[in-house]
């Protein structure tokens, strides 16, 4: 059982961290998001069952979730950066 939450607990903690690295808006081609996405994987592998076919499926899942919130992240960035952008029009016009 204690696999299971730590598994749970650990991807969820990766998966912020794949966020708040989207959020720097640096793109996708950066390395620090693949290397902790790669460490995560290794890392949730190890804390799953020792079933072969299970550790490769949440594996994947992981991957999955990661890059997902890594896109999110990103996604989020350029939306603020574009509405700062229009803002200051705004903001410039009014004073």
């Amino acid at each position: 059982m204690y696999k299971i939450v730590a598994t749970v607990i650990l991807s969820l903690s990766f998966t912020a961290i794949a966020f708040w690295l989207g959020e720097a808006g640096k793109g996708i081609f950066q390395i620090a998001p693949y290397a902790i996405g790669s460490l995560g994987c290794v890392v949730i592998a190890m804390t799953c069952t020792k079933k072969k076919k299970i550790k490769i499926l949440t594996t994947i899942a992981f991957a999955t979730l990661y890059a997902c919130s890594f896109y999110l992240g990103d996604v989020s960035f350029y939306r603020t950066f574009n509405n700062c952008i229009i803002d200051a029009g705004t903001i410039r016009h009014d004073l």
